[in-house]
């Protein structure tokens, strides 16, 4: 994929049309945004406890949509209109950016400071050492967000079409996605959703 605006749309509607689980579909709505961290957070999350109920949710949902709209069912998109956003757009969107990293740091020493390692490491079903890491990784994270730079964004009118053998006819929806361009990578104002689970 290029890393142009439309990219975070490309990535959205492709983890739409995943027919199985990868790990990578947790991070690929980052578009290479804070990679290094993202890979160390997980690489030690694959290895916890709810690993496998990620996967069997991912799964149920692949299920779900496939008796709903087809086995064949396929999501596609439009890019209508786009209006570039101004300066106060963007400054607002990079210090949502910076509280955010700000509260996942504190986030993450305050489970330090009030659970004992240990609770945290059997509720994640991790070693303390693993835990420890994955504590350090997040927190990590969280120093990349504070120091982020958005540099351009636009505010894109999409329309997303989903086709599918037991759909009469196909569903269209038409919908405003906001991108911006952080750090010389383009991602959608939701794109750390799909790492909320660890947060």
């Amino acid at each position: 994929l290029t890393n142009t605006y439309e990219t975070p749309v490309k990535l959205m509607v492709e983890q739409r049309n995943a027919k199985k689980f990868s790990w990578n579909l947790l991070t690929d709505s980052m578009n290479g945004f804070a990679e290094k961290e993202c890979k160390a957070i997980l690489d030690i999350l694959k290895k916890s406890d709810f690993a496998d109920s990620l996967t069997d949710s991912f799964e149920s949902s692949i299920e779900y949509a496939e008796e709903e709209y087809g086995e064949n069912y396929k999501y596609s998109y439009k890019i209508e209109d786009k209006d570039k956003l101004d300066e106060d757009e963007l400054e607002e969107f990079e210090d949502q950016l910076k509280e955010a990293g700000e509260e996942l740091i504190d986030s993450m020493d305050e489970t330090l400071e009030e659970d004992d390692l240990d609770s945290v490491a059997d509720e994640l079903g991790l070693t303390s050492s693993q835990t420890k890491k994955v504590i350090n990784a997040i927190k990590d994270l969280g120093k990349v967000m504070k120091k982020a730079k958005v540099t351009e964004g636009y505010e894109l009118t999409v329309t997303v079409t989903l086709k599918g053998s037991k759909l009469d006819e196909p569903i269209e929806r038409e919908t405003t996605i906001y991108v911006y361009k952080v750090d010389g990578r383009w991602i959608s104002e939701g794109a750390f959703e799909n790492l909320s689970f660890m947060f």
